[in-house]
């Protein structure tokens, strides 16, 4: 996926370089640079301090029970990927100058994008997947979020903004 063209710096109004020319594009670094990265903190938040509810939401059962050491360590897990791909994504939007940075980086967003989507709508199952009714607020993050952010690096890559 190519990005559009952009200088390399970008001059500021005082004459100096920009340091991210990510900051430059307005729409793009409030979803990108603001939006991605304050959801994913939430996530590591819900994964830490609520891990039963997160383990337990995503799929429910009638069966409720104490999460065992190793859904614990899953979960826990996922909070920190949370926590280090928001990170990682507020400093690089943040502190690129190079567009063929921040293209690789909503490249590769782009790809965990399409494998958490199959990935959750596999662990799913079609007959939950398809009755969204039943869907729970764990449901409907773990889908709509990175749909959201997948048509919106779609929209990055072919100019739109």
């Amino acid at each position: 996926m190519l990005l559009s063209p952009l200088p390399s710096s970008i001059p500021s109004s005082s004459g100096s370089v920009s340091a991210s020319i990510m900051a430059q594009s307005t729409i793009p670094y409030c979803i990108f640079g603001v939006l991605e990265p304050t959801l994913q903190i939430l996530g590591f938040a819900v994964a830490s301090f609520t891990p039963h509810y997160l383990a337990h939401t995503q799929t429910p059962t009638t069966i409720s029970h104490t999460l065992l050491p190793s859904e614990k360590i899953i979960t826990y897990q996922l909070g920190n990927l949370f926590l280090l791909i928001a990170i990682f994504g507020l400093s690089i939007m943040n502190s690129a100058s190079d567009p063929a940075v921040i293209s690789t980086y909503l490249s590769a967003l782009w790809w965990g994008d399409l494998g958490h989507i199959g990935v959750t709508a596999w662990g799913m199952g079609s007959q939950r997947l398809l009755n969204v009714r039943e869907w729970t607020l764990i449901n409907w993050t773990t889908m709509s979020f990175p749909i959201f952010f997948f048509t919106m690096r779609n929209l990055y890559f072919f100019g739109a903004f």
